[in-house]
């Protein structure tokens, strides 16, 4: 037989009756325009955001679904270098930030501008490679130029 994790929830839970309260907390929050497919990057706001961020690595030709994208990621062959890192970074502080907004939106009634969170991811993510150690290539010096970086002594600096 195969394994099924629904199957193995069933099979280990106690299936106790329900509470008349169980709708307010137990509801499907993902439905229609909001599920993640959509918000990763479907919607015209975060294919805004997608687009400025794939132009600061070589991910120009990864696709707006972000479950493709993460396979076109994980796919690649060398996954230490500065180029692939910053794929990397680029992805989870996007997502991140995304769904930051998200919440903000949800929740605090704010909205920011595409620009504006764009900002935020690219000020995020060159935090994260000034701590990268790095060695000289042309790959290191491609992200270097694009993200307003230099090296020296196998560190980044920022300009």
């Amino acid at each position: 037989m195969d394994f099924s994790t629904k199957q193995a929830w069933e099979d280990l839970r106690i299936d106790n009756p329900s509470v008349g309260w169980c709708k307010v907390v137990w509801f499907n929050q993902m439905a229609g325009p909001d599920s993640h497919e959509h918000l990763f990057f479907q919607c015209p706001y975060t294919m805004e955001i997608w687009d400025c961020m794939r132009k600061m690595t070589n991910l120009q030709n990864v696709s707006y679904r972000m479950d493709n994208s993460v396979q076109e990621i994980a796919e690649k062959k060398v996954q230490n270098n500065i180029g692939m890192v910053v794929c990397k970074l680029v992805l989870v502080a996007s997502v991140y930030y995304i769904w930051q907004e998200r919440n903000y939106r949800l929740l605090k009634k704010r909205e920011r501008y595409g620009d504006e969170l764009c900002k935020s991811i690219k000020y995020n993510v060159r935090l994260k490679m000034l701590a990268l150690k790095v060695k000289k290539s042309i790959n290191m010096m491609i992200m270097v130029d694009k993200w307003d970086l230099c090296w020296k002594k196998n560190s980044l600096f920022a300009i």
